[in-house]
């Protein structure tokens, strides 16, 4: 354990990981990354700071700096208790049976959107092969994007965002094209958002729009009956 804690234990998991997938063949022209959140029992109140250590070698001395451990405190409760202090696993598995390829722990407060970004290039950086990383909308920002500029990615454009809105809004049914599976229709568009060349597809599904309309018809209801 001790040397286990001296080294990457991130890395140590990546190359157990391929030579699983490599003697399963297994494929990995795709690799999806998301994240969950592991809940614990007990106070977790004690701060590690960072360590120094120096070491003597052959060309002289260095100091090491030692990572500090993760912070286990309360954050968004992917198992719904927030009653309870947590910590991060964000971890990366392959489109070819969820083999799990990369893991990596992260504070209980961890950001998805703060992280995703660099967790995909780093696992870019361990592998020799060219993996599309595919993640929810927590992906997509102008920071992560600038991240993964040199890599392939698949990821949902947050309809927060201000072009993703005026999209929407500027085309009509009638522009969108169908789709060969039932009850969808869409339109390609580029876009450059972030400073970084893409292409956007618009997706309308017919079963999300007839739910959204009794959702918004319910809503009108209770809004009636309130009034």
């Amino acid at each position: 354990m001790d040397k286990l804690d001296q080294l990457n234990v991130s890395v140590i998991f990546l190359l157990i990981s391929l030579a699983a997938v490599k003697k399963f063949g297994v494929a990995t022209e795709n690799s999806n990354l998301d994240s969950t959140s592991l809940s614990v029992e007990g106070e977790y109140n004690k701060e590690y700071p960072t360590v120094e250590i120096l070491k003597s070698g052959a060309v002289g001395e260095e100091i090491e700096t030692r990572q500090q451990p993760i912070k286990i405190t309360y954050g968004y409760s992917r198992d719904r208790r927030p009653d309870l202090k947590q910590f991060m696993i964000d971890l990366i598995v392959s489109g070819d049976g969820d083999v799990p390829l990369f893991l990596k722990v992260g504070d209980g407060n961890e950001a998805d959107k703060a992280v995703f970004g660099q967790i995909a290039r780093e696992f870019k950086k361990q592998v020799d092969f060219d993996s599309l990383i595919v993640g929810d909308s927590a992906l997509y920002s102008k920071e992560n994007l600038k991240l993964m500029r040199e890599m392939r990615w698949l990821s949902r454009v947050p309809f927060s965002i201000k072009e993703a809105q005026e999209l929407v809004d500027s085309i009509s049914e009638k522009e969108l094209t169908d789709s060969e599976i039932p009850g969808y229709s869409w339109r390609e568009t580029s876009s450059n958002y972030g400073g970084i060349e893409q292409r956007w597809l618009l997706v309308e599904s017919q079963a999300r729009q007839e739910s959204d309309l009794k959702k918004l018809e319910k809503k009108i209801e209770q809004e009636k009956n309130w009034a």
